[in-house]
């Protein structure tokens, strides 16, 4: 919520709500394309449908989630993961969404653009494309056996811990600060780790990765001294390393999902 406060008249302060702008929302092609014609045999509904937060869903969303969750699986909430969706959209771009412990077997197939993602302890066998500037993503506690490529390019802590991976991505971004791998089945470090990385837990892994670890950090840490001598080559290369991953990311997104506008708020 953000709060404006006009400057006082007559000795009376006078304050405004200022709604904050609400966060768009990744769809899968192929589950929209399913909405779309849904809508269309049964001849609408064409406005906006009233949700959970004080919103109005673009029909298509709706759509995508009545059916999301009429057809959830024994042991999976998937209304309160609705209800949480719908909560994220409305607080904005900002927002963390949290479906934590909802005995998810998939991710839903709309994704509000947040900063952070919170998808641990579920049932999850298999992440999809995620919003690229989601900063925050944590899927501790699931059954995942690999990660998807790219993932988000603005990402800056990774927890993928208690899980059933063989090896960790090589196109994590230079972003990344903190990563958590414990508790899985890797075999080895990624050739190449991110430049700006400075904490990696990889203990109780099939191979003792500690000492390679903080070999590795320590290499990175020398790494970041000499680019700050460096100065400004090493500065614009490293620019142009985000952003040359941040256009990856996007190209990859925009050709398995859809991005919905902002939907309107209620009166």
């Amino acid at each position: 919520m953000m709060i404006f406060i006009s400057p006082s008249i007559n000795n009376s302060p006078l304050s405004a709500y200022i709604p904050p702008e609400q966060a768009d929302v990744y769809v899968t092609r192929s589950v929209l394309d399913q909405a779309v014609a849904a809508i269309e045999r049964a001849g609408g509904p064409h406005a906006p449908v009233p949700a959970s937060g004080g919103i109005e869903l673009d029909p298509r969303l709706a759509t995508i989630l009545d059916t999301y969750v009429r057809d959830a699986q024994p042991g999976e909430d998937r209304a309160t993961a609705r209800a949480r969706i719908e909560t994220a959209i409305a607080q904005g771009k900002e927002a963390a969404l949290s479906l934590k412990g909802l005995g998810l077997l998939t991710v839903p197939p709309v994704i509000p653009n947040v900063i952070s993602l919170d998808l641990s302890d579920n049932r999850i066998s298999e992440l999809p494309l995620l919003p690229c500037d989601i900063q925050v993503l944590l899927v501790a506690r699931n059954r995942l056996r690999s990660l998807p490529n790219p993932l988000p390019a603005q990402l800056v802590q990774l927890d993928v811990s208690h899980n059933y991976l063989a090896s960790l991505t090589e196109t994590l971004s230079d972003r990344v600060v903190h990563v958590d791998a414990r508790d899985n089945g890797l075999l080895a470090l990624p050739n190449r780790l991110p430049r700006e990385l400075r904490v990696l837990h990889v203990t109780q892994n099939r191979v003792d990765l500690t000492q390679a670890a903080a070999d590795r950090l320590a290499k990175l840490s020398a790494r970041r001294v000499y680019d700050a001598v460096a100065g400004a080559p090493a500065a614009t290369a490293l620019r142009a390393a985000k952003k040359m991953s941040g256009r990856q990311c996007g190209a990859n997104l925009d050709a398995h999902f859809v991005l919905i506008p902002p939907i309107e708020t209620a009166a």
